[in-house]
């Protein structure tokens, strides 16, 4: 994005009307014709290219050599065997001309161009390995359309979005000063996104600002010190040196878990009606290549559960901002471990029936722990302060000892107590030098006491079946 990097996005509203919603409708199915176009075409020259001689010398070589520079010289040959293809960013930009010029009144240049990119972007990630397949879009699954500058295609102008004909107002929120302070700096492109609330598409716009985000007045850091954070699946867990604090996540699942275990259970039945033969005599979904007939009230079902999980959505990260401003306030350094999905992965959690093979028997929606920690880091940068990551591997070597579903134990013994591990955790974090990346053994010795004490302080607000600390007892 030019030579200064720094950008920051608002989201805001678009006040449209309804012959305003077709016309948009109307250009997003047409992108979405263009872009599965586009990767169609894009697919078949990268299976040709894998049908090529050249193609497995190169891959064969690639495999059975561990030389740096030779595999480097093999990928360069990849690259130029893959453009040879047509398969380069800018080969495949050149694909959408004719595309745009037949649907000239409803795409222009630079987001074709950009639906390009993102199918340039599909195959690379095949070609290198990342992905099994490419997938193309059904109808209402594209969600977003950009273009390059704010000078031409989709851009603002006095609070209206201007795109080949249509002019959208933008709504604002009264008295916000976080937007009046935002507009002050240059707008660089726009992004137009959509999504479905209630079986309406709703139409919102991405303003992507130079510079640097100001800072709220709830965001502003209030005192220095540091903050020990271990991040798990669906707990966090906090130590500063006057605050200890265990926080599960989500929080607002609760309220929607009847209604959409209800509909899972009506989804369910509706299917075994309508699907007989995809059945066996227990009930359970048979396995191979399955055709599915639904209902009308089944996909009435289908889109209320949608619905209930983009409420969620939204909940989830709402409380999550609100968490991460508390955070923040407890000081101006962030210490936490890295997120890592083996170490989720290998977190115990209480035993559980067998799963039973059923139309819906899926897990709940996941807390999003890296959602939160990437608000958490976003915000405390944000507002000045300073985050300081530490990979799993380094601290198991620093003796930090790490939840083992193999075990199953959540605590750890120091010093005749029992301590949950991710609290302790996040103490031993408070106490890493970030210069040398090692635990100063003699602070945590002398703060130890106090961070027995703020367990016990907080144990005894918390319900008689929540511990964090043991006396007297060994893990």
């Amino acid at each position: 994005m030019g030579k200064d990097s720094s950008y920051y996005i608002l989201t805001l509203p678009l006040q449209t009307q309804r012959w305003q919603e077709d016309i948009l409708e109307k250009r997003y199915a047409v992108a979405e014709n263009i872009y599965n176009a586009m990767l169609r075409k894009a697919y078949t020259r990268y299976t040709q290219m894998c049908q090529s001689n050249q193609y497995r010398t190169l891959r064969r070589s690639l495999s059975e050599t561990s030389d740096a520079k030779e595999r480097k010289e093999i990928y360069r040959s990849l690259d130029q065997l893959a453009r040879k293809y047509s398969l380069g960013k800018f080969e495949l930009s050149r694909d959408a001309t004719p595309y745009r010029q037949y649907f000239k009144e409803n795409i222009d240049s630079p987001v074709s161009q950009n639906l390009a990119a993102n199918v340039w972007k599909a195959i690379y990630t095949v070609m290198k390995g990342k992905g099994r397949k490419v997938t193309y879009k059904k109808p209402g699954e594209l969600l977003a359309l950009s273009g390059k500058t704010n000078n031409t295609s989709i851009r603002y102008k006095d609070g209206v979005v201007i795109w080949k004909g249509l002019e959208m107002p933008v709504r604002f929120h009264k008295n916000s000063q976080y937007e009046r302070d935002t507009m002050k700096n240059t707008v660089r492109l726009c992004h137009l996104k959509r999504q479905k609330i209630k079986n309406r598409w709703h139409y919102y716009v991405d303003l992507v600002f130079a510079g640097v985000s100001p800072v709220k007045k709830s965001d502003i850091i209030s005192k220095p010190g540091k903050i020990g954070l271990d991040v798990r699946s669906g707990q966090i867990a906090l130590a500063t040196n006057d605050e200890v604090k265990v926080v599960e996540l989500p929080v607002s699942y609760v309220h929607y878990q009847n209604e959409i275990n209800k509909l899972k259970a009506y989804m369910h039945r509706s299917a075994y009606k309508t699907n007989p033969n995809n059945f066996d005599q227990n009930g359970k979904v048979r396995f191979g290549n399955l055709k599915w007939r639904h209902s009308k009230r089944y996909e009435i079902a289908r889109q209320r559960r949608k619905e209930l999980f983009r409420k969620l959505t939204a909940i989830r990260k709402q409380d999550y901002c609100v968490l991460a401003r508390q955070i923040i306030q407890m000081g101006d350094q962030l210490v936490t471990r890295e997120l890592s999905w083996n170490d989720m992965r290998k977190t115990p959690r209480p035993a559980e029936k067998k799963k039973e093979r059923y139309f819906f028997s899926g897990k709940p929606p996941s807390a999003a722990p890296g959602t939160f920690l990437q608000i958490l880091i976003y915000k405390m940068k944000n507002a000045g302060g300073q985050v300081y990551q530490i990979s799993s591997e380094h601290l198991e070597s620093l003796g930090v000892a790490n939840v083992n579903a193999k075990n199953n134990n959540l605590w750890q013994s120091v010093q005749g107590y029992s301590v949950l591990k991710n609290v302790y955790t996040a103490f031993l974090l408070t106490h890493i030098d970030q210069f040398t990346n090692t635990i100063n053994l003699s602070e945590c010795q002398n703060c130890f006491p106090t961070f027995i004490q703020l367990c016990k302080n907080y144990q005894s607000n918390l319900d008689e079946k929540l511990h964090i600390l043991k006396i007297g007892e060994t893990a």
